[in-house]
C-alpha cells in the first residue's frame, strides 16, 4: 500500500515524531506561550501536540466525510486552549495550506472565524520598520539633497485590517481563481 503525503502533512508528521519522543503525552492548558521560547520538556511538547492536532483537523476539513468531526474538534480545542488560536505562526502556516489546496468556501470561513482574535500588530510594526529603513536608504542614494524632506515621507503607517476584511479578500481571491478555470 502506497501512501502519498502532501508537504503540510509531512511537517505535521515531523512535529508528531518530535513530540512522541518525549515521555509526557498529557496535554494541559497551563504554560501556553505564543512564541514557545523559554519552554522545555513537557510544556513545549504540549504546545507541539496542540499545534499538531489543529493542523490535523485543518487538513481533515478537505474531506467532506470528516469535515463535521474536524469542525467540532477544532471548536473543542479552541475552548480548551484559546491561546493556541492567537499564534501568528500557526495562522500563517494554515494560510499557506489554504493557498495550496482547494478548501470549500464554508471550511475557509470556519477557519477564518477560528482565528478572529488574532492580532497582527507585530507584523505591521515590522513592516513599518522595514519600509521606513528602505525608504530612508532610497532617498539617501538617489538624491542626498532630498534627505531633509524624508521626515514628511515617513509620516505614513500601515493600518491593521480587520479580520472580516482579511476573510473577504481571501474569499474573493479564491473565487477569482475559480472563475479563471
Amino acid at each position: 500500500m502506497l501512501v502519498v503525503e502532501s508537504p503540510p502533512l509531512q511537517r505535521v508528521k515531523a512535529t508528531s515524531e518530535a513530540s512522541e519522543a518525549s515521555e509526557s503525552s498529557s496535554v494541559n492548558s497551563q504554560g501556553w506561550d505564543d512564541t514557545g521560547e523559554g519552554k522545555s520538556g513537557p510544556e513545549r511538547v504540549n504546545q507541539l501536540l496542540i499545534r499538531k492536532e489543529v493542523l490535523r483537523f485543518i487538513t481533515n476539513l478537505l474531506s467532506s466525510i470528516a469535515a463535521k468531526s474536524s469542525e467540532s474538534g477544532l471548536l473543542t480545542l479552541k475552548q480548551r486552549w484559546p491561546h493556541a488560536f492567537r499564534d501568528l505562526c500557526l495562522y500563517s502556516e494554515i494560510c499557506q495550506i489554504l493557498a495550496c489546496y482547494n478548501y470549500r468556501l464554508t471550511a475557509r470561513r470556519f477557519i477564518q472565524e477560528l482565528f478572529m482574535d488574532l492580532t497582527f500588530s507585530e507584523v505591521f510594526a515590522e513592516a513599518n520598520r522595514l519600509l521606513s529603513s528602505q525608504l530612508e536608504g532610497l532617498c539617501e542614494t538617489v538624491n542626498p539633497v532630498v534627505h531633509e524632506s524624508t521626515s514628511t515621507m515617513h509620516s505614513f503607517s500601515l493600518q491593521a485590517p480587520t479580520m472580516p476584511d482579511i476573510a473577504e479578500v481571501m474569499l474573493s481571491d479564491k473565487s477569482d481563481r475559480e472563475e479563471d478555470c
